[in-house]
């Protein structure tokens, strides 16, 4: 194959642009490769491939040079000799070698720069941080700072800082270093910022990191009203367990009075009995006896209360007034042991004597859909007008209704109360 300069020209042309082309990029290549100074087998390879570009460019401009007429009248020298001797297949391989070159430099860069970690690899993966870093020096020249704290700085003081005194400062308001810092931003959000020294390089550095802690601060806050409202609800069962106590007592010391109040009644209608019929001995001992237990549960509320309230008791009451009191139906004898039955009993059996004259009262109950029914009625005289809830009877609806349950009254065609509560 015949030597370069017996080509044409524009080939001797082509082929200096080519290598000064090639020459250019190996030059970058190798200024790239120093970089990454522990990959020394790429960086010989780029500069052998260099220094045969820059050789191959010298026989390209020779060769022109010769085509051209610069060389016409004088001796060459060896190395122009060799220069001018090289075959086309030379350059042809030449070129090939030099692209192949590259393509494999521009490979091993690329993994290189992948599994190495620069300055530039750092602060990218900083910047990409959920969290905001901010490194200064001991005279606050900031060293580092990712887009989150830059972020934080420009929320916290209306700009971003270029000294991190000022940005520590202004985060560390109030509390000291040792302690972490809660600050809320101008955007909503809250921070909570740490502060540490670190050695690098034999050198102190301040080190101050944000992290956002905003839904945490939201959750502590709203325990913290939960705690409180808590707190509150506490106290306010205190006091209603406290009234309801005193409530209780109230009530009981009601009921007391109640049943002094019914026995000293059954006493006194006894007694008006007594006077009407004509006493006799038998009579004058339950008399005497009646009377006594009166005063003994006097004496015994005046030192502790009385919470006696049996229906036995109103039943011995309404036999010694000449009343006899039947029961119909096995439910009623346990009902009869609800307050409220047994107050409408002791109503009934007053009015009974005071105004119907009776000498029998009957109390019948049964079960209605899951309520219970009672029914009192009376053998004395039909009522003479519809009969009006004042007084007992009165405070005896209130004390139904408040129990949930009802209460109706007839006059005619004889008197009969009726009462209806849940079953228990």
């Amino acid at each position: 194959m015949e030597p370069l300069y017996n080509m044409p020209r524009e080939i001797a042309v082509a082929n200096s642009i080519i290598f000064i082309a090639f020459l250019g990029v190996y030059t970058m290549v190798i200024y790239r490769l120093s970089a990454y100074k522990y990959d020394k087998i790429s960086l010989y390879i780029g500069m052998v491939l260099a220094i045969k570009c820059f050789v191959f460019m010298l026989a390209s401009i020779v060769t022109g040079r010769e085509m051209a007429g610069y060389y016409s009248g004088r001796e060459y020298t060896k190395f122009e000799l060799f220069l001018l001797s090289f075959p086309v297949w030379l350059y042809i391989f030449g070129v090939v070698e030099m692209s192949v070159g590259l393509f494999v430099l521009n490979k091993r860069i690329f993994r290189n720069k992948k599994s190495r970690i620069d300055a530039m690899n750092l602060k990218e993966s900083l910047d990409t941080l959920p969290m905001g870093i901010c490194y200064y020096t001991d005279t606050g020249l900031i060293r580092l700072m990712n887009h989150f704290m830059m972020d934080v700085s420009e929320k916290l003081m209306g700009r971003i800082v270029d000294n991190g005194f000022d940005l520590k400062r202004r985060a560390f308001e109030g509390v000291s270093d040792d302690e972490t810092a809660i600050v809320e931003i101008g955007d909503g959000r809250v921070m909570a910022f740490n502060f540490d020294y670190i050695n690098v390089r034999n050198a102190m550095m301040s080190e101050l990191i944000a992290a956002d802690v905003t839904e945490l601060y939201n959750i502590n806050k709203q325990l913290e009203e939960y705690n409180e409202e808590q707190e509150k609800n506490i106290k306010l069962r205190e006091e209603i367990n406290k009234s309801i106590k005193m409530i209780t007592i109230q009530q009981e010391e009601l009921k007391a009075k109640i049943n002094i109040h019914d026995s000293l009644g059954y006493a006194g209608l006894a007694t008006r009995k007594a006077l009407e019929d004509g006493f006799s001995a038998e009579g004058v001992r339950d008399l005497g006896k009646m009377w006594r237990d009166n005063m003994s549960m006097l004496k015994r509320f005046r030192t502790r209360g009385d919470d006696t309230n049996s229906f036995d008791r109103l039943l011995e009451a309404a036999k010694n007034v000449g009343v006899e009191i039947k029961i119909d139906n096995i439910t009623s004898q346990i009902v009869l042991k609800n307050d409220i039955i047994v107050i409408a009993v002791h109503e009934c059996l007053t009015n009974a004597i005071r105004h119907a004259k009776a000498t029998q009262m009957n109390i019948v109950s049964r079960d209605d859909n899951g309520r219970i029914m009672i029914k009192i009625t009376n053998n004395g005289k039909v009522p003479e007008a519809d009969i009006c809830e004042t007084g007992g009877l009165g405070m005896l609806r209130t004390k139904v209704e408040n129990a949930g349950g009802k209460m109706w009254i007839e006059s005619t065609p004889r008197f009969e109360l009726s009462i209806s509560f849940p079953k228990v």
